[in-house]
């Protein structure tokens, strides 16, 4: 067989040697950049060199192409099972995993459920009320042993982090997130992604390992990857590749993300455009993801409360409200809450009837025309909820 090198050759012949395709001679593509055909590997191998510089540049923009047309959708796993709106991002933040069934509700389905009189998870209805979380995992475990990846990525987490009872174990953490991706999880592939740039659980840094399991993640809808990948670019200094990254995250309802990009504006970084079609894809987004009871979960900054206190929440009287919020920064975990809101105070501050002020992770807005309220301490935030129940819009996040 020939290989010698021919000056060019049309669409249907060897890249190399000139031969024509037919029924005997059957030429393949290049996978890389699906440029030109040989009609064997050893063409292959002896064109190379002429035509690695246009291989390489045609396959960058060809990863390009499927890396920013792809993964504009939210993937199945945002969704919440219950009203089938998607979760927020960070769904962490606004969400509940629950070990029974390892499906992730959304704070407002899981307030409502609450609400109703009951503690059982409101997918599977399995009680929720564990001993302890010796008892949580051991369900996790019966949804791993199914091979689930939602349960596997859990469990890798706690034991990344040695929480719910786990011994710290970062290699083992790394073993089971590698496991969960190859079954479809995407904050799994996320996961891999952090520990290959940074080394964890006896892995070598290797930036780009770590990027293609971001991109991979990304090219499927997942947000934290997208902004991730924004984040690096940014970092290298690929500040158009950082913007259509946040671009394409912000429209999936990632915050951090527009922040991102509107930094970049102003620095004249981004165009003006871009910045746009970031918030206008963000508001969309949250249109999207908006719900009652989602809105009145973030009111009163639901974290899974008891049934009582939960109904006591959304009750009509606003006595009963401003007790149950009182009850929640009294009760299990105040002390930090208190300590967090704490460190937010600095010198007394007043807000006049109309307009907003900070306090603590939210913002409360003075409704009540011709008064002052004083920020103070969480003394105050307690005595003043009441303007957050009987004024509902003027609580914002």
């Amino acid at each position: 067989m020939s290989c010698t090198a021919v000056a060019s050759g049309s669409g249907d012949s060897c890249a190399n040697c000139g031969k024509q395709g037919s029924d005997t001679v059957k030429l393949k593509k290049c996978n890389a950049c699906q440029l030109v055909k040989y009609c064997s590997v050893e063409c292959q191998k002896a064109h190379r060199k002429q035509h690695k510089k246009a291989c390489k540049k045609r396959s960058a923009e060809l990863r390009d192409e499927t890396l920013f047309g792809q993964g504009h959708d939210w993937p199945e796993e945002a969704f919440c099972p219950i009203c089938t709106l998607p979760i927020q991002p960070p769904m962490g933040y606004h969400s509940k995993f629950m070990t029974c069934c390892v499906k992730r509700v959304c704070n407002g389905c899981c307030l409502a459920t609450q609400t109703r009189g009951s503690n059982d998870c409101p997918f599977c209805r399995t009680s929720t009320d564990f001993p302890d979380y010796k008892s949580a995992i051991a369900m996790v475990r019966k949804r791993a042993e199914k091979k689930d990846p939602s349960a596997i990525h859990f469990l890798g987490d706690k034991y990344f982090f040695g929480n719910y009872g786990l011994k710290k174990d970062v290699p083992r953490a790394v073993e089971m997130w590698t496991e969960a991706a190859e079954l479809g999880s995407l904050k799994a592939l996320c996961a891999l992604g952090n520990a290959h740039l940074n080394g964890l659980g006896g892995l070598a840094i290797d930036r780009a390992k770590g990027f293609e399991f971001w991109e991979t993640a990304a090219r499927k809808g997942h947000a934290d990857s997208r902004h991730n990948l924004g984040t690096s670019e940014l970092q290298l200094g690929n500040c158009d590749r950082a913007a259509r990254h946040f671009v394409i995250a912000a429209k999936l309802g990632v915050k951090v993300s527009l922040d991102a990009i509107k930094d970049m504006f102003k620095r004249g970084d981004a165009t003006k455009d871009q910045y746009a079609e970031a918030l206008k894809g963000y508001q969309a987004a949250m249109e999207e993801m908006k719900s009652h009871d989602r809105e009145v979960a973030a009111r009163v900054g639901f974290a899974g409360y008891s049934k009582r206190t939960a109904k006591s929440l959304t009750d009509s009287d606003p006595s009963m409200q401003t007790s149950a919020l009182r009850k929640i920064f009294s009760g299990h975990g105040a002390s930090k809450r208190r300590k967090k809101l704490n460190e937010k105070q600095t010198s007394p501050k007043v807000a006049p009837a109309g307009q907003t002020f900070d306090c603590g992770p939210r913002k409360i807005q003075n409704p009540v025309q011709g008064t002052t309220v004083k920020k103070t301490s969480v003394s105050w935030f307690v005595d003043h909820l009441e303007i957050a129940c009987n004024h509902p819009s003027s609580v914002q996040l």
